[in-house]
């Protein structure tokens, strides 16, 4: 083969770049500390190291999600913590309220400080993040979600909740609705919701009530009638006097089922006879209006003036009462009618509990013809499914009932019964209400708790990661180092001979 000179400088040119190039190239590995530079470098770890750095980039992205999502549940747990101060504070109002020895201006003060509390609920409600969203407003972040109106408060966001993805394969809520916090709460034992009607004139009060058998339940409507002793006033009667409805008498006295007439020697006395068996009971008896008269075993008032030989009768029957299925009037699974009374003794049909306790009102006469007072009907109580109730109305309830000034005398005993049984219903309700804040703050606290973990396992698959990807490109030193020395001395070697090599010419021998 004939060797030109050209073909020696050629390939030595060649040679020497080729060599400078690969020095050049471990040098860009050295400064970089990385073996791939460019994916021809190796391509299988190239395409690997592709893969794990973008996993590892959804990791990184998954733990802001989950500072995000921490940041905005932390805020929602603290305010929710003050939301339960606020209802805790209520319970104990409601308890001081029911004290029998306050006056209507302590209640009223009370409803005052209730309306404060009202108002800073209401202001947790809306409260915001530091971006401006609202904490509780479900999807619909920038519409406040709730507003005042009469009787509670009106809820304008929506049903959902914000979820962000935590981890590859979940996704967490990072909000409440305020529907489900404020608004879902429920009513009664959660079943069902006992209520005394209003204008009952007893002292009759009724419990919340239990689920003894769910498989009885029917979700109908219920009411109770008492029906006991009857008062009435004389057709004849030219007075002012008008007689309340009967209650039992104090003392565990039994009603004689006898019928008696009271009759007024003067407008200041009055005289007592048993009609059923004609005697006297007694004479003379001194009227005040409005002072508790016990006859047989019956209590009663009488209010006004009557005018003399007015007259007024009582039939005192035992107290009775009767169950109404008012769903299913044709029910036959509810107790017969007039079934005996016994304070605070359980009264149950259809799997439902309950008992009434005091003495009901068996309803009343009252008026004589043509003296323009109503006839007063049997004090009653009402058992229906358990509807949802905001805390807001619950509030806004209990504010009313301790604004309401006491009516005149001889409606004194309805009076606080009404407030007992109303003070019962709100205890209840707020009960219920902050058991679903409780609920709602054990699953937030659920959810950091969650969020922790993610974060502890987010922290481990980032050092695998980081040890993936050293191990597919990351340089060693070492050897790079040594390569570059080795290269660096073959270029020397190489420069030094084509010096050599390229001044070789016949000319030099001539």
């Amino acid at each position: 083969m004939r060797i030109s000179s050209s073909m020696l400088f050629t390939g030595g040119s060649a040679q020497i770049d080729n060599l400078q190039a690969q020095l050049v190239h471990q040098q860009q590995e050295i400064s970089s500390g990385t073996s791939i530079l460019t994916p021809a470098d190796n391509p299988v770890n190239a395409a690997q190291a592709l893969v794990v750095t973008q996993s590892q980039n959804d990791n990184t992205q998954f733990g802001t999600n989950r500072q995000y999502a921490t940041n905005s549940l932390s805020q929602e747990e603290t305010t929710l913590q003050g939301v339960t101060t606020l209802v805790q504070n209520v319970q104990s109002a409601i308890v001081d309220a029911g004290n029998a020895s306050y006056t209507t201006q302590q209640r009223q003060a009370i409803a005052t400080s209730l309306q404060q509390t009202y108002n800073q609920l209401l202001a947790l409600a809306n409260s915001q993040d530091g971006n401006g969203n609202y904490l509780f407003s479900g999807y619909q972040s920038g519409v406040q979600p709730f507003t005042a109106i009469n009787g509670g408060a009106q809820y304008n966001g929506s049903q959902g909740q914000t979820t962000v993805q935590v981890s590859v394969s979940s996704q967490m809520q990072i909000g409440d609705s305020g529907d489900t916090v404020f608004e879902n709460n429920t009513t009664g034992n959660g079943t069902f919701v006992t209520a005394a009607t209003a204008g009952n004139l007893g002292s009759g009060t009724i419990s919340g009530g239990a689920v003894v058998n769910a498989a009885q339940l029917t979700g109908d409507s219920y009411s109770i009638t008492f029906n006991g002793s009857q008062t009435a006033a004389g057709a004849g009667n030219t007075g002012s006097g008008s007689i309340s409805s009967a209650t039992a008498a104090l003392g565990g006295v039994q009603p004689t089922g006898d019928l008696f007439t009271l009759n007024f020697t003067s407008p200041n006395t009055y005289d007592v006879v048993n009609n059923t068996t004609g005697a006297s009971v007694s004479t003379n008896n001194t009227f005040l209006a409005g002072q508790p008269i016990t006859v047989g075993g019956s209590q009663f008032t009488i209010e006004g003036n009557p005018a003399v030989n007015d007259t007024f009768t009582l039939q005192d029957n035992p107290t009775t009462y009767t169950v109404v299925d008012n769903t299913n009037p044709a029910s036959v699974t509810i107790p017969p009618p007039n079934q005996p009374y016994v304070s605070g003794q359980a009264i149950q049909f259809d799997g439902l509990s309950f008992n009434v306790t005091g003495n009901p009102a068996g309803g009343s006469g009252g008026a004589s013809p043509g003296n323009g007072l109503a006839v007063v009907p049997a004090d009653s109580f009402t058992i229906n499914p358990s509807p949802r109730k905001s805390i807001f109305t619950t509030l806004t309830n209990l504010i009313n009932l301790l604004n309401q000034a006491p009516p005149g005398t001889g409606a004194g005993v309805a009076y606080e019964t009404n407030l007992t049984n109303g003070l019962n219903t709100a205890n209840n309700d707020l009960g219920n209400a902050l058991n679903n804040v409780l609920t709602v703050r054990a699953s937030i606290g659920a959810r950091l708790n969650e969020l922790t973990a993610l974060n502890t396992q987010g922290q481990g698959l980032g050092l695998e990661y980081s040890t993936t990807l050293s191990n597919l490109q990351d340089l060693d030193y070492a050897k790079a180092i040594s390569n570059f020395s080795q290269q660096q001395m073959t270029l020397n070697a190489a420069q030094q001979s084509f010096v050599k090599i390229s001044n070789l010419s016949l000319f030099n021998y001539l």
